[in-house]
């Protein structure tokens, strides 16, 4: 160069030197041009994703079910959203080859990827025009997000080693993390290696890399979710929804590569967790991401134990008041929670049929069917039984509309529920029987009680019509004629008016020459009776 050369340099030598400078940015303008016009705009790549096309998804699978059920989709395998991150960066990355793919940003999963039946997945990919290092990438409708792209990995930054507020050592591994179902994951996606201190916003252990596509990064996941299944009181249970940022500083690591793991907590909401995750390794940040949010889905004390052991707990409340009976007090509003626990409940054909409702019904129709299935639950636990799981309990309906109950291995269980309003109602016996019903006190006009009621019947209602008293006093005489309809099983055929109600006795309600029990509950009157046609 001309430094080189120095103030000797004639006018000819430096005036070849600026000739070969410049001819070589020509050169490199031209090589960027070729490359930039061979290098295709977009790819599209179609894959096949299921059971057998991915084995190791039956252990990502949400819903955990008795050893050797034979329906897989019962147990809801999902395509983790690390999975998906893992094919949006191997397409970014055949696009742009022999560049590299060093990050991830705008990360949303729009729903789940659910692999019951097997999905053909159309990844698309495309380069951002007017900017050469960043390609989106979607796959369907499922998952979409930008790739970074660089000709190399960049520098890693120095590791984060600031200590959380209330840090301590958590006192619990990872095999009884997964043992005691704090995470669902079998062990294809038992990527947690050991944990180590919780904190007010921290959570440290280690994750390493297993065979199963994006475990590396779910593992990750994981500990991050469980920092919320530990730290809050309700709605415990979450799952990753979106990332803002990731960043790569080395290629992905060989199977059984193990890192440390660190979590950030920066925002908890109602509803959405969002925090950062560091993956280190000797030292060296191999990975960091920023912006993960976790989607916090509705639980409360009672549900959390249903949602970890479904087989010994009950999600309908018993009522020791009524024996074998439980209830609902409310249904499930939220579509995601109701999904989650219709899926919880129902087998293949109970799902198909309540995926055909709409939503209103829906609620009225799932609460109908935990009350049912937890009613022969709770029977059978009191006879000894140690575990039922929801799926193994039968509900359908006769041709008359009745319910029926089926249990392999136990005889003659009878069933009666009621609805509304999301509200539910169950009554298990064996061998019995058995009816019941509720509804809501609701002030009802004179035209309702002439339709439902005989005059000798009004004559027993007290309080003004349409006040709350005698609202009380209408649903308790419609219940217990709605509770024997059912016990005798025929329903209320040819009216209501056709079961006459004769006394009352306290609470107890005289229909058609037998006695019927019922009480009032906050704003819901049960009504309810057990036996054969001789017992009184």
């Amino acid at each position: 160069g001309a430094e080189i050369l120095g103030e000797s340099a004639s006018p000819l030598l430096e005036q070849l030197q600026s000739n070969l400078r410049r001819a070589g940015e020509v050169g490199r303008e031209v090589l960027d041009a070729y490359r930039d016009a061979s290098s295709p705009e977009q790819l599209t790549r179609k894959r096949l994703v299921s059971l057998e096309t991915c084995p190791f998804l039956i252990d990502h699978a949400f819903f955990p079910q008795p050893e050797g059920w034979p329906n897989p989709a019962d147990r809801f395998p999902l395509v983790p959203m690390t999975m998906s991150l893992e094919m949006i960066v191997s397409t970014a990355a055949e696009l742009v080859a022999p560049r590299v793919v060093i990050g991830l940003e705008r990360v949303r999963a729009w729903r789940w990827m659910a692999v019951e039946e097997p999905q053909e997945l159309t990844i698309e990919a495309r380069r951002i025009a007017g900017d050469p290092d960043r390609v989106h990438v979607s796959i369907g409708d499922y998952i979409e997000g930008t790739a970074l792209v660089a000709d190399a990995y960049p520098e890693p930054p120095a590791p984060d080693t600031s200590s959380g507020p209330g840090e301590k050592e958590l006192g619990m591994d990872a095999a009884t993390m997964y043992a005691r179902r704090w995470m669902f994951h079998g062990p294809a996606y038992q990527a947690v290696a050991d944990l180590g201190a919780i904190g007010e916003r921290t959570l440290r252990g280690k994750v390493k890399r297993l065979e199963a596509e994006g475990s590396l990064l779910d593992g990750a996941g994981q500990m991050f979710g469980l920092w919320i299944s530990l730290s809050m009181e309700t709605d415990r249970m979450a799952l990753p929804v979106r990332v803002e940022r990731v960043n790569f500083f080395e290629p992905p690591p060989v199977v059984g590569t193990e890192f440390d793991c660190t979590t950030w907590i920066h925002s908890c909401g109602e509803r959405q967790v969002i925090g950062d995750i560091e993956l280190v390794r000797d030292g060296r940040v191999h990975a960091r991401l920023e912006g993960w949010e976790d989607r916090r889905f509705e639980s409360n004390p009672r549900e959390w134990p249903v949602i970890r052991y479904p087989e010994r707990n009950l999600l309908a409340v018993p009522r020791e008041d009524v024996p074998g009976c439980v209830w609902l007090p409310e249904g499930y509003r939220s579509t995601a929670t109701r999904d989650y626990y219709a899926r919880r409940f129902l087998d293949g054909p109970g799902l198909e049929y309540y995926r055909g409702l709409m939503p209103k019904r829906q609620i009225d129709w799932l609460s109908g069917r935990i009350v049912a299935v937890d009613a022969v639950r709770q029977l059978l636990f009191a006879q000894g039984r140690e575990s039922l799981f929801p799926v193994e309990v039968r509900v359908t309906n006769d041709n008359q509309g009745r319910p029926e109950v089926q249990v392999d291995g136990e005889q003659d269980l009878r069933i009666s529920l009621a609805h509304s309003g999301g509200a539910a109602v169950a009554l298990a016996t064996c061998g019995e029987k058995v009816g019941v019903d509720l509804e809501p006190v609701t002030e009802r006009d004179e035209g309702f009680e002439s339709t439902a009621f005989t005059a000798s019947e009004r004559s027993l209602l007290t309080g003004a019509v349409g006040s709350l008293e005698r609202a009380a006093w209408v649903a308790r005489l419609w219940t217990a004629k709605e509770a024997l309809g059912k016990w005798l099983g025929t329903g209320l055929v040819g009216g209501p008016r056709q079961l006459l109600a004769q006394e009352l006795d306290g609470e107890r309600v005289l229909v058609a020459g037998r006695w019927i029990e019922t009480l009032r509950t906050g704003d819901w009157i049960i009504a309810w009776v057990i036996g054969e046609d001789d017992a009184q």
